[in-house]
């Protein structure tokens, strides 16, 4: 359940496993979360990862680093191409799903069109057999396609948690659950992105 807080968060998202990373994805990574917050060292992280995706456009990790930067850049824009391969890639995938819905509704997609995505989600965690306690996406799901299963998943989940901070945040979370924070539209005349200025 400790992953529903990164997707509330967007920007601290998941990483795919696969077999052979092109780079020294964990270097990169570092790199990449030491910059957040400095605009002139995560712009060099970005070229960086921007390189390594140029040498290897098949490598998910790396797509992923730089939907991480772009959501530290507060620029959704930018990452909905990684974002849309990486749920074609992974059409299987309940976390790609979730994150191109998040992503579509940020960026613009209608409510209802959002709702009907993330009931798609939930639909697959279903088909997968992904609807356990720890299946995260598909309580989020739940919740962000106005389900009525929501309730009954959420009071199941809130049932298992512990006192421990995790837990007891958590909670918090799920009981003043809205929308917004998870999906809060982003207008594109908004955004500004200082390491895409110059392309």
């Amino acid at each position: 359940m400790k992953a529903v807080l990164s997707a509330l968060a967007l920007a601290a998202l998941t990483l795919c496993p696969s077999a052979a990373p092109a780079a020294d994805v964990e270097e990169l990574e570092k790199l990449l979360h030491q910059s957040f917050g400095h605009t002139e060292r995560m712009c060099n992280a970005m070229e960086r990862i921007n390189q390594e995706i140029a040498l290897h456009p098949d490598e998910d990790k790396l797509l992923e680093l730089r939907i991480s930067a772009f959501g530290a850049l507060g620029d959704p824009y930018s990452a909905k191409p990684d974002v849309d391969t990486l749920a074609d890639r992974h059409p299987e995938s309940p976390y790609f799903q979730m994150q191109k819905c998040i992503v579509d509704e940020v960026t613009g997609t209608g409510l209802e069109e959002s709702r009907l995505c993330f009931q798609r989600v939930a639909d697959l965690c279903e088909r997968t057999g992904r609807t356990g306690d720890d299946a995260d996406e598909y309580l989020l799901a739940l919740m962000l396609a106005d389900s009525p299963k929501a309730a009954e998943v959420k009071k199941r989940v809130l049932a298992r948690l512990s006192d421990s901070p995790v837990d007891s945040y958590l909670r918090e979370m799920l009981t003043h659950f809205t929308r917004e924070m998870v999906v809060r539209k982003v207008d594109r005349s908004t955004v500004y992105n200082p390491c895409t200025r110059n392309r």
